[in-house]
């Protein structure tokens, strides 16, 4: 991919708020608000949302720099959650997600964790 296009896509505020996710038959166009979680794979990424999955050929931390706005939060070095998808959290260090879905939490992350819904 032109590094300016997808600075162009990380940078650009969509009015419909859907990014693009670089796959490997070109870009699947995803609404934020519908993703519910992202978990890394060495240089890929999968994006789980409402309507399946997608394989994505751009490392977690892509996804963490433009998600971040939109609230994500990085819980773990491989795994992204959107924090309107949380349930609840076990003091075993889960975060447990609408879904069921059990997504690890660091323990140096639990504390900014804890914050975001102070």
């Amino acid at each position: 991919m032109d590094p300016r296009f997808a600075e162009f896509l990380a940078s650009r505020k969509s009015p419909t708020r859907k990014i693009a996710l670089p796959v490997s038959n070109g870009y699947t166009f995803v609404h934020v608000d519908d993703i519910q979680r992202c978990e890394g794979a060495a240089k890929y990424t999968e994006v789980y949302h409402k309507n399946g999955k997608a394989l994505s050929s751009k490392s977690i931390g892509y996804f963490a720099e433009i998600l971040k706005p939109f609230g994500f939060f990085l819980t773990h070095r491989s795994h992204l959650v959107n924090l309107d998808f949380v349930d609840s959290y076990t003091f075993e260090g889960e975060i447990i997600l609408q879904d069921g879905t059990s997504v690890p939490l660091s323990r140096r992350r639990k504390t900014a964790f804890i914050k975001q819904f102070e």
